[in-house]
């Protein structure tokens, strides 16, 4: 969303409708996609319950109630070998990061839609 704020230069709105929304998350990747800064950052992503984390060259992710798979996508662009027992220090670090994100950003809005780790 930052991304597409900066390149339309509209403002993001606090409220719709009479309701407040949620404060917009993130920063704009243009600055990576002019080549200006090759600063790392986190991307949190969950669409109809398939759930993801980019850290650097990690990839944490999952589909619906299938377990989390690790992958290093700078040695293994194509996911195919999941690393999750390798790294479990680094599965549990990253499930905590996207779980906080998920509370704060309402992913689950009703604690029964709460996908099992």
């Amino acid at each position: 969303m930052a991304t597409f704020v900066e390149i339309t230069g509209v403002s993001y709105p606090a409220t719709y409708k009479g309701h407040n929304i949620l404060p917009m998350e993130g920063e704009s990747l243009m600055p990576i996609f002019t080549g200006e800064n090759t600063l790392q950052r986190t991307l949190c992503f969950e669409h109809e319950h398939h759930c993801g984390i980019r850290q650097g060259e990690w990839k944490l992710s999952k589909i619906r109630e299938k377990d989390w798979e690790l992958y290093n996508i700078k040695n293994d662009r194509t996911e195919m070998h999941n690393l999750k027992d390798e790294y479990p220090v680094l599965v549990n670090e990253m499930k905590k990061t996207w779980e906080e994100w998920a509370e704060r950003t309402n992913v689950y809005p009703r604690k029964l839609l709460k996908i099992k780790s």
